[in-house]
């Protein structure tokens, strides 16, 4: 049976971020506050994560954003189109006295990391929006790792109240990324008795749904689920027991 493994933290700010990313942008809040419980599935063996109650703060001006895990500066802002650059941390990691997998507990540990990151987007009230990111490990952690985000949400009104944003994205991680976290080397190999892999690029996809209600026209409740695809070359790695990932959360938020 596996252990039982809180979700970090940091992790579970990563799934918050992930989920308000459309939720913030339709609430119009420059300055928002609230707390949320959020849970997500790993994809290591040996894993069985709970959720975690944590605060979250979100800001964001014609210059300025501070949302999740990134900070940044938007650089250009023409009606529909932003441009920006931001500081964001990648949580991801693998700490395998984490795991009751006995194999894995002597594998090395995979350390997160900080990314700097180019962003665009587009959001046109009636086709929805859609943002692109390209980013790089700057702290030398992954062996000079990148990768590249892509993604689409569309808001629905179904009542003055309440909000509806289904999205679809994917995540594409450069070689070295990718080996990071996934690879297994000949000398780990020979330690754990697990076969060596030298992982390609991966690309998860992934789809989503929040729902968002106005309590107040400063105070909403609001909820998120998203599952994740991972792709052959993920799934392959003795590391990994699953192949699609479940993570969600609720909270309720105060615009001030």
């Amino acid at each position: 049976m596996s252990r039982q493994c809180k979700v970090s933290g940091k992790h579970s700010i990563f799934i918050i971020a992930l989920s308000l990313s459309c939720v913030c942008s339709t609430a119009n809040a420059r300055t928002s506050l609230g707390v949320g419980y959020s849970f997500g599935e790993s994809e290591y063996k040996g894993y069985q994560s709970e959720g975690t109650f944590l605060p979250i703060l979100t800001y964001r001006d014609d210059l300025f954003f501070l949302q999740g895990l990134s900070a940044g500066l938007y650089t250009d802002y023409q009606q529909n189109h932003r441009y920006s650059v931001s500081i964001s941390y990648l949580p991801q990691e693998f700490d395998a006295s984490n795991s009751s997998d006995t194999q894995l507990r002597l594998l090395d540990d995979r350390s997160d990391t900080a990314l700097f990151d180019l962003g665009y987007q587009y959001s046109n009230d009636n086709i929805g929006q859609f943002s692109t990111e390209i980013s790089a490990d700057i702290l030398g952690r992954t062996n000079g790792g990148k990768s590249v985000k892509l993604r689409y949400s569309k808001p629905f009104p179904i009542l003055p109240f309440v909000i509806i944003t289904p999205s679809v994205g994917a995540v594409w991680y450069s070689k070295s990324l990718a080996y990071h976290y996934y690879g297994i080397s000949e000398a780990e190999a020979s330690t754990s008795g697990l076969a060596p892999y030298r992982i390609d690029s991966t690309i998860t996809n992934d789809v989503g749904l929040s729902l968002r209600v106005y309590l107040t026209r400063q105070i909403g409740i609001y909820a998120s689920g998203r599952y994740r695809f991972l792709s052959d070359t993920t799934t392959d790695s003795p590391m990994v027991e699953k192949s699609n990932l479940l993570s969600g959360m609720v909270g309720i938020s105060i615009r001030l």
